[in-house]
């Protein structure tokens, strides 16, 4: 699995991983909206986003920061048998009610990302990314993402029904 796909499989699974774990789930209505928050600690957040790494990294390890996600591992190159260790810095926030990842840093096997390779990433990670939530076809719409050290939440804004 590449890592734009490790990227994408992360941040889709870490929201629903982050609700199945002892997250805490608010909940604010006013007349047009319901906002539905998902907050976990630092403690359940890295465990859900270590936990879907699991499936594609050896020893997954995710650390939050403020405004990121820095995670690192192994993973065993196809093509040699060998086990390379590498990091990745991913950002996250909310653009036209959709949530944009990028990636800003990718260290693998000694290997850095260059600004245009990430800039090309990126690009192909955020087309990806609207495309999978338009296959959803929610009426709920994503209007805040928090990365804290300390934990992190997402808000949807859904219409209320009439």
């Amino acid at each position: 699995m590449s890592i734009k796909r490790i990227a994408i499989a992360v941040l889709s699974l870490l929201m629903v991983s982050l609700a199945a774990c002892q997250a805490t789930i608010g909940f604010d209505i006013d007349q047009d909206y319901v906002y539905t928050t998902i907050e976990a600690d630092e403690a359940n957040a890295t465990a859900a986003i270590e936990k879907v790494l699991s499936e594609n990294l050896i020893n997954p390890q995710a650390d939050l920061r403020t405004g990121e996600i820095v995670v690192s591992g192994e993973k065993e190159v196809e093509a040699t048998g060998t086990v390379e260790t590498g990091s990745m810095t991913i950002t996250m926030f909310i653009e036209d009610g959709y949530l944009i990842a990028q990636i800003t840093n990718l260290d693998f096997a000694n290997w850095n990302a260059s600004p245009e390779e990430l800039a090309n990433m990126n690009e192909k990670l955020a087309f990806e990314m609207r495309q999978h939530a338009q296959m959803r076809n929610s009426r709920a719409e994503l209007t805040e993402v928090t990365i804290q050290d300390s934990g992190m939440s997402f808000t949807w804004r859904t219409p209320r029904i009439k």
